[in-house]
């Protein structure tokens, strides 16, 4: 179950910044509407991007540091997102899509908080009795 897990999170933070992309191409030109494409276009696809390294990562510290991360552009793109639709700077035909953005974005948001709970308890149960402060060796 884990790893189909796992994989239906990553496409669907995929498709989640698909998505985002293609409402990014739908914002107006001009400056508000150049940065806030600018960024959603660079936040929302660093969620899969980092899920994926999270997934490859070597130790689970680094698994927690690229969690974290996707953590932090998901919940950045949600933002984001909030504020191109109290800004209006989107169509009304585009209101609709938007809102299921921010609602995946919520989701998404509370997915990956969970998962770095879950993981920031499992690392500090294992260093329970080892010194937590450094993975460096004792020094004489």
């Amino acid at each position: 179950m884990g790893k189909q897990y796992e994989r239906d999170w990553i496409e669907r933070a995929h498709w989640f910044a698909v998505r985002v992309l293609k409402i990014a191409g739908k914002l107006p030109h001009t400056p508000a509407g150049w940065s806030m494409a600018g960024q959603v276009c660079r936040s929302g696809p660093s969620i899969p991007h980092n899920m994926e390294e999270a997934k490859a990562a070597l130790t689970l510290a680094d698994t927690l540091t690229k969690t974290g991360i996707a953590r932090k552009e998901a919940a950045e793109t949600r933002r984001s997102l909030m504020v191109i639709r109290d800004a209006e700077l989107l169509p009304k035909s585009e209101a609709e899509e938007l809102r299921l953005l921010i609602t995946e974005g919520n989701e998404i948001t509370a997915m990956l908080s969970a998962g770095t709970y879950r993981l920031h308890l499992r690392i500090t149960k294992e260093s329970k009795g080892r010194d937590s402060r450094t993975s460096w060796p004792d020094r004489p």
